[in-house]
């Protein structure tokens, strides 16, 4: 498997899209009440940084996204997001 980072050509509708599908189940569980539509869009919207977008690819089919910020001198790597298991069994099989 060939993982990449490429320039960002998606929406920040559909990052949020992407974040929802794969964190909802999760959010619910941990907050222990259900998804607020409204609450989390407005969060990941304010939070997001679309021009420092890269989107992470595993052999071309886009699988997650970095929001990879330059900070004076450095570099701070504010969000990874990743969906699916493609990138788990890339590892799982890499690490053995």
């Amino acid at each position: 498997m060939r993982i990449t980072l490429t320039e960002n050509e998606l929406t920040a509708e559909v990052l949020y899209e992407m974040f929802r599908l794969s964190m909802e189940e999760y959010v619910n569980e941990t907050r222990g009440t259900p998804w607020d539509d409204r609450r989390e869009r407005t969060q990941f919207l304010d939070q997001i940084s679309i021009e420092s977008i890269k989107l992470i690819r595993a052999d071309g089919e886009i699988v997650g996204f970095i929001d990879f910020r330059k900070n004076g001198e450095s570099f701070n790597l504010h969000t990874i997001h990743y969906s699916g298991v493609a990138i788990e069994r890339y590892w799982i099989n890499r690490l053995g």
